[in-house]
């Protein structure tokens, strides 16, 4: 697969990012899962599958081909909404502005395909990610109420 572009991160090591219209056959499910499952379990996600094998996905890989980061997402044309679903980065790569850089590429893939913003769930108590959509310009717009029964 050829890079969409290659750039550096804060630490100046060479990043290639990458795009793909459906999550199935790249190599970014172990990644992925490993974040998300650490998510689930700090309760900053309910412990449901929101991705499929059609989500898109934009991720971010060393010289080496290892998946250090990623956005999962959906666009969704009768809200011309890119919807985030889950963002994920290599615990040893946090920090590094990982995100950043998949952030661009999710952000004008949506932008092509039509969308007129951007949207996600975020736990309240996740204050590493609020701090990190802030970065890239998303900021709370509302709360989601839940009531376990």
């Amino acid at each position: 697969m050829t890079p969409v572009k290659q750039t550096f991160d804060k630490t100046k090591e060479k990043v290639f990012l990458y795009s793909s219209d459906s999550l199935s056959f790249t190599p970014v499910l172990p990644l992925m899962l490993r974040v998300y499952a650490e998510i689930v379990e700090k309760d900053f996600a309910q412990p449901l599958i929101t991705f499929s094998n059609s989500s898109k996905v934009v991720w971010a890989e060393r010289e080496n081909k290892k998946v250090i980061g990623g956005i999962c997402y959906e666009y969704r044309p009768e809200s011309r909404c890119g919807w985030l679903i889950l963002s994920f980065t290599d615990p040893d790569e946090r920090g590094k502005g990982i995100n950043g850089l998949v952030h661009e590429i999710y952000e004008s893939s949506c932008r092509r395909m039509g969308a007129t913003h951007l949207a996600s769930f975020v736990n309240l108590n996740n204050e590493s990610r609020l701090e990190s959509l802030k970065s890239v310009g998303l900021v709370p717009q509302m709360y989601k109420t839940y009531k376990k029964l």
